[in-house]
């Protein structure tokens, strides 16, 4: 029988402690997180525990939604890491019931390692717990691997909408609702095949700098976070879920990202 002082567990703060970006700098652990490809404003969503996994440690578990005009950083818990993890009991701990836009750039984590069925079902419950996500599946289903021209679409779309709301027009808005748990689980399974992962992070990368390029030649002046600033922390956790797929995935290989 298992010593429950010998299991990792996860202790969530009731109100989390805001910390600077800096704190994402030194190596993390991805638990649950990805990536809303947007040209106005590109945002990473990461859930991560700071630190090696020693047994016998006190790790923290920080939240972060970072985007080129708004950053926000918290400690929300700590990881006591103990000589056994159970690594579906504390990635679900750490899913928000409400954890923002639903990204199309999936983030794994590598406590999921070779496990096909858990890495997807707990994925989706991430999804499922994202706002606008039928938009998202739709967008994903109509322009599979190709992230700019369903972007483009949803732009041009969300343009129509407006004007003709201001003209007077009984416009229909795209629908808001939250995706089922099939539902996520069929856009995991869409998202984290190769060449749509490696697309859909890609365009993250071209919309964070294209942000800044909209904003600077609209005469509008804010403070815009430069991607170099993310990039060690964009590395660390894409890196983490690719090598994880690889591990996992038989359609996946260890060649070099593209």
């Amino acid at each position: 029988m298992k010593d429950d002082s010998q299991v990792s567990s996860v202790e969530l703060f009731s109100t989390p402690a805001l910390i600077g970006l800096e704190a994402l700098s030194t190596a993390l652990i991805p638990l649950v997180g990805g990536g809303i490809v947007n040209p106005f404003g590109p945002t990473l969503q990461l859930t991560a525990v700071i630190g090696g996994l020693q047994a016998g440690g006190d790790l923290p578990i920080v939240r972060a939604m970072l985007n080129p005009f708004s950053q926000e950083v918290a400690q929300i818990g700590l990881f006591r890491a103990r000589e056994l993890i159970d690594p579906v009991a504390a990635i679900q701990a750490v899913i928000p019931s409400n954890a923002g836009g639903c990204p199309t750039a999936l983030l794994v984590s590598p406590l999921l390692g070779q496990r096909f069925d858990d890495l997807v079902n707990l994925t989706a419950c991430y999804l499922a717990n994202c706002d606008s996500g039928e938009m998202t599946l739709a967008g994903v289903n109509r322009f599979p691997g190709d992230p700019r021209s369903r972007v483009k679409h949803e732009i041009d779309e969300s343009m129509q909408h407006m004007f003709g709301s201001r003209r007077g027009e009984n416009v229909t808005w795209p629908s808001e609702r939250r995706l089922t748990l099939q539902e996520a689980a069929q856009l995991v399974r869409i998202q984290l095949q190769k060449p749509h992962w490696i697309e859909e992070w890609r365009g993250f990368v071209m919309c964070w700098s294209e942000s800044i390029q909209h904003q600077q030649g609209s005469g509008i002046v804010r403070p815009a976070l430069p991607f170099e600033r993310i990039e060690p922390i964009f590395t660390a956790a894409v890196d983490a879920s690719y090598a994880t797929m690889t591990d996992t995935f038989p359609d996946w290989d260890s060649s070099p990202k593209t």
